[in-house]
């Protein structure tokens, strides 16, 4: 049905979660994804499981990045971060572009992601890490 009428899709704030109420949405590619905050992280222990370092590797988070509470804080300035340094801005926005494409190539389906002025850096910059990577829509 997606395909044969390649509808609009729009989203306006499920990749900003993390900034916003410190849960990530992952997308590991092939339409999975996992939620997560960053006290699920330690409590289930992600960051063991070699299959979820893989699929964090792929972004070029590093794993200490993503272990350190400091990255869990959009633009902490008490810790020498700018707003869109932070893991929790790069790695959401990587995810939600990925999928952005990953969709528009399965199916021809554009999915709208809403953001607010200051957000076009991060995610001008997820799509330019992405395509750097070769990953585009066609």
């Amino acid at each position: 049905m997606l395909e044969a009428f390649k509808p609009f899709s729009c989203d306006c704030s499920s990749w900003a979660s993390g900034m916003m109420y410190g849960r990530i949405t992952f997308y590991r590619g092939r339409g999975q994804w996992q939620t997560f905050s960053r006290g699920e992280v330690f409590n289930k222990r992600l960051h063991d499981d070699p299959a979820f370092r893989q699929a964090l590797a792929f972004y070029d988070i590093s794993i200490s990045d993503f272990l350190d509470k400091r990255h869990w804080h959009n633009g902490n300035s008490a810790a020498g971060l700018r707003a869109g340094d932070c893991m929790i801005t790069q790695l959401p926005a990587r995810c939600w572009a990925r999928y952005a494409l990953d969709f528009k190539k399965r199916f021809g389906t554009r999915i709208f992601l809403a953001i607010h002025d200051n957000q076009v850096p991060w995610m001008s910059a997820a799509y330019d890490f992405l395509h750097a990577k070769g990953i585009t829509a066609c």
